[in-house]
């Protein structure tokens, strides 16, 4: 521990203690003040109405939580970690453990949700299964995203892409001051496993006309395994970034796109809808390549903390913003034969959301009969972020006027995605 020798005279002596010989340090004579005020600093000591404290954070390499301090952007990553305070990521799930809509469900089809909030977009000639997959990822979540190449594509034609996409809200986002003088340096933080190539990872505003492409490389010897990989930009201070409730970033990684929306310009922002790097690698080459991707963080600054998987029940209500499922209930009223309608509440989302149903919906009249739909049919109407009415048709039967009670398990899936 540092020296604490009383002050004694005009000129204290200080001696340092063995340990600080071994960092180089010699023993030093300062003139301190006479009569020195409580807290009051001398180079790198402070007065505690005592005696002269070594008070220098940085040269010990200690955290102060009673004077200021300048340290490195490393050195505050390292402090937040070591005392475990987590930086805001803008990510939602990026430890993939939500998966509301299709569960570890594998399919092809364009624009899937493997996982909550990212998304396999694609337009292209081979065929892709994208699903959340159960392997513990090094952060320790649960589940990652994986990419299956089941017919694979050979050639990359010019407008060719497949790639995973997330999107953030403006409102999320709205302090990282895209589009100003005041514009903030972030550092995107994946986990990937992948074949050996060259991959690419580009940032795009909603217009799509500014972009900023980087490159992911994956040595022969990463070929397959789990690695870890950071992308640091200073977010663009031109060009129109939404703050509202619509998209304000889009972030991609590209597992195959053609010379159309390659480019040789990368690390620099520009005025263009580009997403990939010319080095990029057809990873839809090989029929069964696996693409995971997994503990993703975007957070505030040129360093990025380690990954901390969040809070279940926080991140599945940060993903319901955007998606959820519920369950109907209560009583409605009969307008047609066919169609009943019932006040939901369904909470805060992004906006009014779009509605469809998992499976048909019965309903009964408590007395004597059930209904169910021929096939399910579920509308929306009179809505907004927090509650609509919903209409279930494609009954027969029903009596307008007549009260009905929802009698099913099946689910009503509220979309109000970006």
């Amino acid at each position: 521990m540092p020296c604490q020798t009383k002050y004694s005279g005009r000129c204290g002596v200080l001696a340092i203690p063995s340990p600080y010989w071994e960092m180089g340090v010699n023993q030093l004579a300062f003139d301190f003040p006479a009569t020195p005020a409580l807290g009051q600093v001398f180079g790198n000591y402070i007065w505690d109405g005592e005696k002269w404290k070594l008070q220098g954070g940085q040269a010990l390499g200690a955290v102060r939580y009673d004077t200021p301090q300048i340290l490195s952007a490393g050195q505050q990553a390292q402090a937040r970690d070591n005392i475990r305070i987590a930086k805001k990521n803008y990510i939602i799930n990026g430890a993939m453990m939500i998966s509301q809509e299709n569960e570890a469900a594998a399919a092809g089809n364009n624009n899937y949700f493997p996982v909550d909030m990212f998304i396999a977009t694609f337009s292209y000639g081979g065929l892709c299964n994208a699903q959340q997959y159960p392997t513990i990822t090094p952060a320790g979540s649960p589940s990652r995203l994986r990419v299956t190449v089941i017919t694979a594509d050979t050639s990359m034609g010019a407008g060719e892409y497949y790639q995973v996409l997330h999107m953030i809200e403006g409102l999320r986002m709205v302090d990282l001051c895209c589009g100003t003088a005041a514009a903030k340096t972030v550092t995107l933080r994946f986990g990937l496993k992948a074949p050996a190539g060259t991959y690419s990872v580009a940032f795009r505003n909603y217009a799509s006309n500014r972009s900023y492409v980087a490159e992911c490389v994956i040595a022969a010897g990463e070929a397959n395994t789990d690695v870890v990989r950071t992308i640091t930009v200073p977010l663009d201070q031109t060009g129109v970034w939404n703050t509202n409730n619509t998209t304000g970033l889009i972030i991609s990684w590209a597992l195959l796109v053609g010379s159309t929306y390659q480019t040789a310009t990368l690390n620099t922002w520009t005025a263009s809808n580009l997403s990939a790097s010319t080095n990029q690698s057809n990873f839809m080459s090989t029929v069964g390549n696996v693409f995971e991707l997994f503990d993703v963080s975007l957070t505030e600054g040129s360093v990025a903390p380690p990954f901390q998987v969040p809070d279940y029940a926080s991140e599945l209500a940060l993903c319901q913003r955007y998606y959820k499922h519920i369950a109907p209930e209560g009583a409605g009223i009969c307008s047609t034969a066919t169609m009943v309608y019932f006040g939901v509440r369904y909470g805060d989302m992004r906006a009014a959301p779009a509605v469809s149903a998992n499976g048909v919906m019965t309903i009964t009249d408590i007395l004597t009969s059930t209904f169910t739909q021929s096939v399910a049919n579920v509308i929306i109407s009179t809505s907004d972020a927090n509650a609509g009415l919903i209409g279930l048709g494609n009954f027969s039967g029903l009596t307008p006027g007549k009260v009905y009670v929802i009698q099913s398990t099946n689910k009503i899936k509220l979309n109000a995605r970006l």
